[in-house]
């Protein structure tokens, strides 16, 4: 039976943020990291399980150099996921126990999309913000490449375990809002600070809530 694996991708934050780096609304950008898996033993006495998972990505302002950060691995309960690309997914829990579960794109309960399906998380397209896996006996049997459900007007509280959509009416503390999703690699028309999916050429511009 298959058992999921999940990692995160880090981004830099910058200083164009001030106050918004001081409280964590970004974080270290970076690539994903492997971590010793969690193994569970079988009646038979075969290691047939194994589940871990880290925290969530943040998205890299324009004026950064990035450097990487690790992020911590671990473990889940044992399980196994199945999504196809363009499903939207819950990652959630907390870094010891984290879960994931399908949601309906763009509702509060979706914060992560799958742009790529692989056999292993190394062929993941270089610029996803995080991956999770099924395993076997240890081994990789598919990844699921992620990217943040990002959507033009939504808002994302940035300080927990994992990215969280959230009201935009009354938005808790360490709140960015999505001002504008575009195609190409420069950020200077964010009027606020934005990232960019370099390897498939999108900016996503955000500003503080």
């Amino acid at each position: 039976m298959s058992d999921p694996i999940a990692r995160r991708r880090r981004r830099v934050s910058a200083s164009t943020f001030g106050a918004l780096v001081a409280v964590g609304l970004l974080s270290a950008c970076g690539t994903a990291v492997t971590g010793a898996a969690v193994a569970a033993t079988g009646d038979n006495g075969t290691t047939d399980r194994t589940t871990t998972a880290a925290e969530p990505t943040r998205i890299a302002p324009r004026t950064t150099t990035p450097r990487t950060t690790v992020a911590r691995p671990t473990t889940a309960p044992a399980g196994s996921f199945d999504a196809e690309v363009g499903d939207c997914v819950q990652l959630g829990g907390d870094a010891g126990a984290p879960s994931i579960a399908h949601a309906p794109c763009g509702t509060a309960a979706a914060n992560f999309k799958v742009v790529e399906k692989t056999g292993n998380h190394l062929d993941c397209v270089s610029d996803a913000d995080a991956w999770y896996a099924n395993t076997r006996n240890g081994s990789e049997t598919e990844a699921f490449c992620l990217d943040i459900d990002w959507v033009a007007g939504d808002c994302f509280q940035t300080s927990g375990d994992w990215p969280t959509r959230v009201d935009c009416a009354a938005p808790p503390a360490d709140t960015v809002r999505v001002a504008s999703i575009s195609t190409g690699t420069d950020t200077s028309h964010c009027a606020s600070d934005g990232g960019v999916y370099s390897e498939r050429m999108i900016v996503i511009c955000i500003e503080a809530v």
